[in-house]
């Protein structure tokens, strides 16, 4: 009972998202993997920034776009939440 509620695991090619209940996976579709360094720190961050308010589902999206985009970039993500709901739009329509 004292265990995590969700777990989140970063993978080269993809994020999983496990609630205790169901399993949730998004590709990673970074176009190349010149800033790969802090793939795991910038994932966590933006998945628990969009779950405070989100469903699991929509906040595992936005966080394998915003480590997918922070991916093609050396150094820390510096980008804005516009800037990844464009590349969701870009690389993740259905």
């Amino acid at each position: 009972s004292w265990g995590a509620k969700e777990v989140i695991i970063t993978h080269n090619t993809e994020i999983i998202a496990y609630d205790g209940e169901k399993f949730c996976s998004c590709p990673i579709k970074a176009r190349n993997l010149s800033g790969r360094t802090g793939r795991g720190d910038t994932t966590f961050a933006a998945y628990i920034n969009e779950r405070l308010n989100d469903t699991m589902e929509n906040s595992l999206l936005m966080a394998t776009a915003t480590v997918s985009l922070k991916m093609e970039t050396p150094g820390p993500f510096r980008e804005t939440k516009a800037d990844v709901e464009n590349y969701i739009a870009e690389f993740y329509a259905k």
